[in-house]
């Protein structure tokens, strides 16, 4: 429903409401079509327009760009953050790119890309087989490109895909190992020489999958008085031939971590059958080769996983719940969750809390008793 114009004298603009939105019109020069700035409240509306009228003064104003959505994410796939992206995330944007967005808006020029276009544009890759959480993400790859045309190229000055919300659906719950499973687990992973120390770095150190098929032997330090481990590199398994690369997926995977005692015990037992450790060819070598010494593939690690649940008597899960649960049962155990994060390598606590806490038992009762404790209550 549109409102009445507030026009004011002597060329100086108008702000009104259109379609549930705010406008501010300026016209930049004699003779032309006004310029229009949509804004969720009239008085944002107003200071968009003192704005425009300031930039007609001053001659600062540029005209919208007439560019394509396609030519702002050939630009932003060339920006250095979007470099600075794991190649497996670069890979499933681009994926995601080539087949939601290109094919429905890539020729659309982006100032007339507004909320209802990218609703419709919603609702469209769902009718065409985009499940929720494809949606969902592919949103997010489109928030991030509209801005980059705000900050960085100033092609646009909204962010229409941020204004839309992302469809609801229910996440499937997180598969834990119970402590009595991950016993099990552990127990049954200590018979294999070659893949065992695989899950049991997960349950213990947390390690994504390709993280732990990455390391070598010179990502341990031993000669600390508590000794560590430094995720300096990762092994891309999911492409034929696996890969490894010297970069982790972001800045923060980037870690050094302390080695719990269960698994420095496993890892001395098996320096101690390696001769001249400390060389460099030693050092070299990673820790988990096929036994044509080649890098695991998905399909030879996920065999080896299955299999490893299958004798233990486990029902089939995902390996990344062996992380999902070293993560959970940290927080069960009053590890501070910034903590719990940095040891994670998530980018940021949010990540972690948004993740875990609904797996977390909240006892009040440990906050009262800290509480009467500060005050001499106990």
């Amino acid at each position: 429903m549109s409102g009445k114009k507030s026009k004011a004298a002597n060329g100086e603009g108008s702000v009104y409401q259109e379609g549930g939105r705010w406008v501010a019109a300026v016209s930049m020069s004699p003779g032309t079509r006004p310029v229009r700035r949509r804004r969720a409240t009239k008085s944002e509306a107003i200071a968009a327009k003192q704005e425009l009228l300031a930039q007609r003064v001053t001659g600062d104003y540029k005209a919208p760009s007439t560019k394509s959505l396609a030519s702002l994410i050939r630009s932003w796939k060339a920006y250095q953050k979007f470099k600075n992206l794991a190649p497996a995330t670069q890979s499933l944007y681009t994926l995601l790119i080539d087949t939601w967005v290109l094919p429905y808006l890539g020729t659309e020029v982006i100032r007339k890309i507004d909320n209802v276009r990218i609703s419709d544009w919603m609702n469209s890759i769902q009718e065409k087989g985009a499940n929720p959480p494809v949606v969902s993400v592919t949103r997010k790859v489109l928030i991030s490109i509209f801005n980059f045309g705000i900050n960085e190229v100033k092609w646009t000055e909204t962010n229409p895909a941020k204004e839309v919300p992302a469809p609801s659906y229910d996440s499937k719950p997180i598969q834990l190992f119970s402590a009595e499973e991950a016993d099990t687990l552990i127990m049954f992973a200590r018979e294999d020489s070659q893949y065992g120390l695989v899950p049991i770095i997960g349950l213990t150190m947390g390690l994504r999958l390709g993280e732990i098929l990455g390391l070598r032997w010179d990502a341990f330090d031993f000669t600390k008085e508590k000794p560590t481990l430094t995720v300096r590199r990762i092994l891309d398994h999911t492409h034929s031939p696996p890969s490894i690369k010297e970069r982790p997926k972001t800045k923060t995977s980037r870690r050094t971590l302390q080695i719990p005692r269960l698994l420095l015990n496993l890892l001395t037992d098996r320096i101690e059958q390696t001769n001249d450790w400390s060389s460099k060819e030693v050092q070299g070598e990673y820790l988990f080769l096929s036994q044509r010494n080649q890098h695991p593939g998905a399909s030879t690690i996920y065999a080896y996983w299955y299999r490893l649940l299958r004798r233990a008597g486990l029902e089939k899960r995902k390996f990344h719940n062996t992380r999902h649960t070293y993560a959970t049962r940290l927080l069960n155990s009053r590890v501070p969750i910034k903590l719990v994060s940095v040891m994670l390598g998530h980018n940021n606590v949010k990540t972690t809390i948004d993740t875990y806490w609904h797996y977390v038992d909240a006892d009040q009762q440990v906050a009262i008793d800290a509480v009467d404790s500060l005050y001499g209550c106990d």
